[in-house]
C-alpha cells in the first residue's frame, strides 16, 4: 500500500500559496540534525558553534520560499580556527556543491568586475533558487582607514547592495558574442531581402545566392573561418545548407538565458525556423543580452567570514609559551559589542547594520581542544598508512607531546599545529616502509617514540618486537625551550620574580606560572598574572606602577644599580602609561579633566601650560618604583630563591610559586589570602550597606513620626 503523502499550504508574499510536502519537511529535518552530529566529530572545539550555525540556517533550510531577503550569518574568530571549513563541509552535506560560492574578499585588489562576474555564475544557473554564498576574509573588505577616513573601496559596493537586498544590478558581458550575433543578423536579414527561403532552419530556395553572401562576409566588420563549411550539413543523407551557422546557436542559447530549456532542446526548436522567424531570434538575443539584468540572492543565506584584531586584541602575539586555556578564557569574554565596536573601526555605521545581529564568535582553542585534534589527525594518517601500506602506526605519549610542543602556537589555531604533524608523521611513513621491505621485515605495527631528545621507531610484528633505530631530528621549538643557564635566564629569571612578588604583595594575586626561558626569542621570559577584578580604581595605580617597574628594580637590586638591562623597556612604557592616564584621562589626580598640550587638534581638552599634571604623573612613577624597592627588599629572600629556581628550570608554576612563598616570604606575605574573584570584595557590599543605613535611617523617622503624632493626639484628647 501506498504510503500517504501529507502536504502544507502556506500563504507567501500575499499573492501565492505554496505547498509543502511533509516527507520532504521530515527529511531535512533528518539531515540538518545528522549533519549537526557529522560536524561535531570531524570539527574540534566549536561544538557550540556549530549548534549556532544549524539553528541559524534551519528555516532557511526548510523553507526558503518564505525569505524575502537573504539570511546573514557573521562568523568571527581567529585565523586557524576552522570557518571556512565548517561551511564548506556543510554545504556538501547539505549537497549544495553546485550551490555553492565562495569569495576571498581580501584577493579583489579592488577589482568591482571581478566580483560581479563571479556572482554572475549564480546567475547563469541558480537565479533565484536557495543558495549558500561565502564572503570570506571579510575584514578586507573594509570602508574606513586606521585614521577612521572613509577609503573607496568601490569593489564592495556589490556587497553591501548584495547584504541589503539580496538583489544586483548588473550589465551582462556579452560583448563578443554580441558582435558576432549583430554581424550574423545583418547577414541572415540581407539574405532574405534578396530571396532566400527557409523552412526548419534549411534553405531551400537561392541557395546560391546564400552562399556567395556568407562567403562575401569575410571582407565585413565580423569573420569567421571556413565560412561556407559552417553551413553546411545533412538532411535524409542528402547535403544541405542551414540558414544559421553551427557555432552561434551555443551563443544564441547563452545570451537568450533559457534557464529552463536545454541546449538540446532549443537546437531543435531552431531547426522549426523559417528566414524571417530565425532574424526575430536574433533580434530577441541581442535585446536580451544587452539589458541589464538581476541577480537574485532573496532565498540565499549568505555567510560572513572574518578575523578582526581590534576584538582579538590577544592575537597580536606569536608566543607558543602562552598557556592555551588562559589564551581560551580570555577569547570566551569577547561579545556582540566587542565585535561591533571592532567592526567601526572598518566600516560605516549603515554597512555594519547589513550586517545584522547574527554574529556567532569563535573561542580560541584551548589546550584540551588541541590535543583532540592532534588525536583525530593521527586516526588519519593511521588509517590511510593501515589502508596503503597494511602498516599499523602508534604514538607514545611522550611523542604526542612533542608534537604538541613543536606545534601549537595559541594564537594561530590549528594550521601550525597540522603542519607539524605532517612534519613529524606523515613525511615519515615512506622511510618506515622503505626500511620494512628493505630489511624484510614483515612489520605490522611501528611505535613512533620520543626520548632524550630522540625520534625512536619500534617496528613489531603481531606485538613482537623486531627492530628499532633512532633518528636524529632538528626541532623548532624543542631546542628554544631548553633552559641555557646563561647569564640571560639568569636575568630573566631575577626580572620576571621580581613581577611576581609585588603582584602577590600589593594586588594579592597569585600568578598562574613564571617562564625564564621561552620559544618567543622577542619575549625572553614572561609572568601570566589573572586580574581578579573587572575595574581599575584610583588605589590601584600605584600597586601597577610597582608591578610593571618591578623587574627593573629586581635586577638593580640583585645586580646593582650599573647593571640593569634593557629588558624592562615595554614595562617602563606600561607603568608611564598607567600614570599619564590616571591624571590625564581617568580623572584621578588632582582636577577630574582631560588634559593635554596645547595644540590645535586638542582645543577641548585642558591644557597643562604649567606642567603641574605632569608633575603629578612623576609623583606616581616615584612612588611606583618606591613601593617595589620596599616590597622586594622585604621579600629579598623569596626573591633569591625564586630567582635561582627559575635560572636552572623554563617555568614554575601556581602551586609551587604559592609553596616557595609559604617557606620564603615575609610573615606578611605568608599570611596573605590571595584574591580568586575580586569583583564582589567591595563595590556592592558597600552600596548595600549605604541603602541599609539609608533605610534604617528612614524608618527611625518614620518611628519617630508617628510617635509624635500619638502624643498630639493625646494632648487634643
Amino acid at each position: 500500500m501506498a504510503k500517504p503523502c501529507h502536504k502544507f499550504v502556506f500563504k507567501l508574499r500575499a499573492t501565492h500559496m505554496v505547498e509543502y510536502n511533509h516527507d520532504e519537511i521530515k527529511r531535512k529535518q533528518s539531515l540538518l540534525q545528522v549533519s549537526r552530529d557529522i560536524l561535531k566529530k570531524e570539527f574540534v572545539g566549536i561544538d557550540t558553534v556549530i549548534d549556532k550555525v544549524i539553528d541559524s540556517i534551519s528555516i532557511w533550510f526548510i523553507f526558503p520560499e518564505l525569505q524575502e531577503t537573504p539570511v546573514i550569518i557573521n562568523l568571527w574568530g581567529m585565523t586557524g580556527v576552522g570557518k571556512t571549513a565548517l561551511i564548506t563541509r556543510l554545504s556538501e552535506l547539505f549537497e549544495f556543491n553546485k550551490k555553492f560560492f565562495r569569495y576571498d574578499m581580501g584577493n579583489n585588489s579592488g577589482n568591482s568586475e571581478s566580483l560581479k562576474d563571479n556572482l554572475e555564475k549564480i546567475f547563469e544557473h541558480n537565479n533565484g533558487m536557495p543558495c549558500m554564498i561565502v564572503l570570506d576574509e571579510f575584514q578586507y573588505a573594509k570602508t574606513k582607514n586606521e585614521s577612521d577616513s572613509e577609503i573607496d573601496n568601490h569593489y564592495t559596493r556589490t556587497v553591501w547592495d548584495l547584504l541589503d537586498s539580496g538583489k544586483i544590478q548588473v550589465v551582462k558581458h556579452y560583448k563578443g558574442q554580441l558582435e558576432k550575433i549583430a554581424a550574423i543578423r545583418t547577414l541572415l536579414n540581407h539574405a532574405v531581402d534578396e530571396g532566400v527561403k527557409v523552412r526548419n532552419g534549411i534553405v531551400i530556395e537561392n541557395e546560391t545566392t546564400f552562399l556567395e553572401l556568407v562567403n562575401s562576409s569575410a571582407d565585413s566588420e565580423y569573420e569567421y573561418e571556413n565560412e561556407e563549411n559552417k553551413h553546411l550539413t545533412t538532411v535524409d543523407d542528402k547535403r544541405a545548407v542551414q540558414f544559421l551557422p553551427k557555432f552561434i546557436i551555443r551563443d544564441l542559447f547563452h545570451c537568450l538565458q533559457l534557464r529552463q530549456q536545454s541546449i538540446i532542446d532549443f537546437k531543435k526548436m531552431v531547426f522549426t525556423l523559417n528566414g524571417l522567424q530565425t532574424v526575430k531570434l536574433l533580434d530577441s538575443a541581442i535585446e536580451t543580452a544587452g539589458s541589464n539584468k538581476s541577480i537574485d540572492c532573496t532565498r540565499s543565506v549568505i555567510f560572513i567570514l572574518g578575523n578582526l584584531d581590534e576584538a582579538y586584541t590577544m592575537s597580536s602575539t606569536f608566543n607558543p609559551d602562552i598557556n592555551a586555556d588562559e589564551f581560551h578564557e580570555a577569547s570566551k569574554l569577547i561579545n556582540i559589542n566587542h565585535i561591533k565596536r571592532a567592526l567601526k573601526r572598518r566600516f560605516r555605521n549603515e554597512q555594519i547594520s547589513r550586517l545584522g545581529n547574527n554574529h556567532i564568535i569563535y573561542p580560541a582553542f584551548n589546550e584540551d581542544n588541541f590535543k583532540k585534534l592532534i588525536e583525530l589527525e593521527l586516526s588519519k594518517v593511521c588509517e590511510k598508512s593501515k589502508v596503503r601500506f597494511g602498516l599499523q602506526l602508534a604514538f607514545t605519549a611522550s611523542y604526542r607531546n612533542l608534537i604538541y610542543r613543536e606545534g601549537v602556537f595559541p594564537t594561530q589555531g590549528s594550521r601550525p599545529l597540522l603542519n607539524t604533524i605532517y612534519n613529524l608523521v606523515n613525511t615519515k611513513i615512506p622511510v618506515l616502509v622503505s626500511e620494512n621491505i628493505l630489511k624484510n621485515l614483515s612489520a605490522d605495527k611501528v611505535l613512533f617514540d620520543f626520548r632524550e631528545g630522540k625520534i625512536n621507531y619500534e617496528f613489531e610484528k603481531e606485538g613482537w618486537p623486531l627492530y628499532n633505530f633512532e633518528a636524529a631530528t632538528e626541532f623548532n621549538m624543542e631546542n628554544l625551550r631548553k633552559p641555557a643557564k646563561d647569564d640571560i635566564q639568569a636575568i630573566t629569571a631575577v626580572h620576571e620574580a621580581g613581577h611576581a612578588i609585588i603582584a602577590m604583595s600589593a594586588l594579592k594575586i597569585l600568578p598562574e606560572y613564571i617562564c625564564s626561558t621561552s620559544a618567543d626569542t622577542q619575549n625572553m621570559g614572561f609572568t601570566v598574572i589573572k586580574n581578579k577584578w573587572k575595574y581599575f580604581a584610583k588605589e590601584e595605580v600605584v600597586p601597577r606602577i610597582a608591578k610593571n617597574m618591578a623587574g627593573w628594580m629586581a635586577e638593580k637590586i640583585i645586580f646593582g644599580p650599573e647593571k640593569i638591562t634593557k629588558g624592562a623597556q615595554g614595562d617602563i612604557v606600561t607603568a608611564t602609561d598607567y600614570a599619564t592616564s590616571a591624571i590625564k584621562e581617568y580623572g584621578m589626580g588632582a582636577l577630574a579633566a582631560s588634559i593635554s598640550t596645547a595644540e590645535c587638534i586638542t582645543k577641548y581638552y585642558y591644557h597643562d601650560n604649567t606642567g603641574e599634571h605632569n608633575a603629578e604623573v612623576k609623583t606616581l612613577l616615584q612612588e611606583g618604583v618606591l613601593l617595589a624597592e620596599k616590597i622586594l627588599l622585604a621579600e629579598k629572600i623569596l626573591l633569591l630563591e625564586l630567582s635561582d629556581y627559575l635560572s636552572d628550570e623554563r617555568i614554575i608554576k601556581k602551586d609551587t610559586i604559592e609553596k616557595m612563598v609559604r617557606e620564603f616570604g615575609s610573615v606578611e606575605l605568608r599570611n596573605t589570602v590571595f584574591i580568586e574573584d575580586g569583583n564582589y570584595s567591595y563595590y556592592r557590599a558597600r552600596l548595600k550597606m549605604q541603602i541599609a543605613e539609608k533605610n534604617k535611617e528612614v524608618l527611625m523617622q518614620q518611628t519617630v513620626s508617628e510617635q509624635s503624632m500619638i502624643s498630639l493626639n493625646k494632648m487634643a484628647g
